[in-house]
């Protein structure tokens, strides 16, 4: 009998699995997972398709979620610290109030996603697609964005980018004033 089965990338223990039959999506045997506090630390979910899955206040810490797709997915409270989350699909994802500390999300397509309130120090966002998503309050400190592709000026603004230097911050009142 075929199963479907989430393991730790680290260890390579199951950390849960499932008869093709009752679980042919992944992403609902996640939301199983996440549902009866399945330890998913580590978990490998490189290139899973995710569409729409529901893993609120879910912690995932160092899991890779290389080139997933993640389309809607509601990830709001959940704990990503440390997740390798490089070039996946976040369109319209929600990410409010999420923990991405020192994640890598480089490459990522956050298109229309809401980052609003998330805790992102010291993550990579290098190449990362930012057009459209709500920043605010989006904790920024440390975030490398090399060549990240920015949503509008205002929303910019409306992140939290932590203490910045008295020169950075003129320069960002002055980009303000500029853009309003």
């Amino acid at each position: 009998m075929s199963t479907q089965k989430i393991v730790n990338y680290k260890t390579g223990a199951v950390i849960i699995e499932k008869p093709v039959e009752d679980f042919k999506d992944l992403g609902r045997l996640l939301e199983l997972a996440a549902k009866i506090g399945c330890n998913l630390h580590s978990a490998d979910l490189t290139g899973a398709y995710l569409d729409y899955v529901s893993i609120r206040g879910t912690a995932l810490k160092c899991s890779r979620l290389v080139s997933a797709n993640l389309i809607g997915a509601n990830l709001m409270w959940s704990d990503l610290s440390y997740a390798n989350i490089k070039n996946a699909s976040l369109f319209d994802a929600n990410l409010q109030r999420t923990t991405l500390i020192s994640a890598n999300l480089s490459l990522a397509n956050f298109v229309n996603a809401n980052l609003a309130g998330a805790w992102l120090r010291d993550a990579n966002l290098a190449g990362a697609n930012l057009a459209s998503t709500n920043l605010t309050h989006c904790f920024l400190g440390g975030v490398n964005l090399k060549d990240a592709i920015l949503p509008s000026p205002t929303m910019v603004l409306l992140a939290d980018w932590g203490k910045l230097t008295d020169e950075l911050t003129a320069d960002l009142m002055v980009w303000d004033s500029l853009n309003h």
